[in-house]
């Protein structure tokens, strides 16, 4: 019995420290739109910064879990995240969906879908993250 108290004090020493960092582990992004695609899948360039807030809300430790969303410095609200790297989901108060995925360490895709099933736009962005 005492063996199995020590194993189990050894893993929870070992995932506080993970589980603890997971929760800190805010993400600023700081993104330029290189094109745009509509809901037809017609695309063209696209120019402007994006900046993006993911900080962990109640994550696990892979970071599935909640976030609190903020784009170009407005909150968006509460989202879910798959994982430290997305994809991160969001649904605004009108009804209007969005979705972050972060596909390699300096892109990302940005899906938007306005409520009623409105087409979707898609921007490909080019990200650095932010210390």
């Amino acid at each position: 019995m005492v063996t199995s108290a020590r194993a189990w004090a050894g893993l929870l020493a070992l995932l506080l420290p993970a589980m603890a960092a997971a929760e800190g582990a805010r993400l600023e992004l700081s993104c330029t739109r290189l094109s745009r695609c509509d809901g037809a899948g017609t695309c063209a360039a696209a120019e402007g910064a994006v900046a993006f807030t993911l900080a962990p809300l109640g994550v696990d430790a892979q970071g599935a879990g909640g976030y609190a969303i903020g784009h170009d410095g407005a909150a968006q609200g509460e989202g879910q995240g798959v994982s430290f790297a997305g994809p991160f989901l969001w649904t605004l108060p009108g009804g209007a969906r969005h979705t972050l995925v972060l596909s390699s360490e300096t892109t990302a895709l940005y899906l938007r879908q306005a409520a009623g099933g409105a087409a979707p736009e898609i921007d490909f962005l080019s990200c650095g993250i932010l210390p």
